[in-house]
């Protein structure tokens, strides 16, 4: 936000809301964890009727219904729920899962670039980047980059690749050193 900023690079910033982001995690750790689809299914689903209730979209008691029915659950600990939730005016949550991240970008003005591993099984790499397109004509100067086979380790990941030289960085940050702004936003 400062005038002084020469360009921003972020790495593996989800430009999903942060329910969003969980639900695509969590389902994730379960699978990987070796649960069925029809769990990950019941703990998305668990997750989501909490999230409904925190924007008043749902009831508390068939949101606690629920998680009452998942707690006992061998999956349950992989969710990041808590056995109760608070009501929506007292809950940190609450006021989290109304932040979009797109809605940042209108402050940055200069050069920014949005580096995704594909391979990341924390964020929704394919809809962050779907998001970014959808309103890249309006933020000409963030170009985003995905790179092929890079997973949450991804920060540590890119310094490497940039101490290793590797071109989808070096030649995105030497342009926004100049002040180019021309990054084709092109994906690895």
């Amino acid at each position: 936000r400062s005038p002084q900023t020469a360009f921003a690079v972020s790495v593996s910033a989800p430009m999903t809301t942060p329910d969003v982001q969980m639900n695509f995690a969590v389902a994730n750790i379960l699978r990987i964890k070796g649960y069925s689809q029809a769990d990950v299914d019941q703990a998305i689903a668990v997750r989501t009727a909490v999230d409904d209730f925190q924007r008043g979209r749902r009831d508390r008691a068939s949101a606690q219904k629920l998680l009452d029915a998942a707690i006992t659950k061998p999956w349950f600990q992989y969710i990041y729920m808590a056995p109760t939730f608070r009501d929506p005016d007292q809950s940190r949550w609450a006021r989290e899962i109304r932040h979009d991240p797109l809605a940042v970008l209108g402050g940055v003005k200069s050069p920014a670039l949005v580096i995704y591993g594909s391979a990341d099984p924390w964020l929704p790499v394919r809809v962050s980047v779907e998001r970014l397109s959808a309103v890249a004509a309006r933020h000409p100067n963030v170009d985003v980059a995905v790179i092929a086979g890079a997973d949450q380790r991804l920060a540590r990941q890119i310094q490497i690749r940039v101490a290793a030289r590797e071109p989808i960085t070096l030649e995105w940050l030497e342009e926004a050193g100049r002040g180019s702004g021309s990054h084709d936003g092109s994906t690895a």
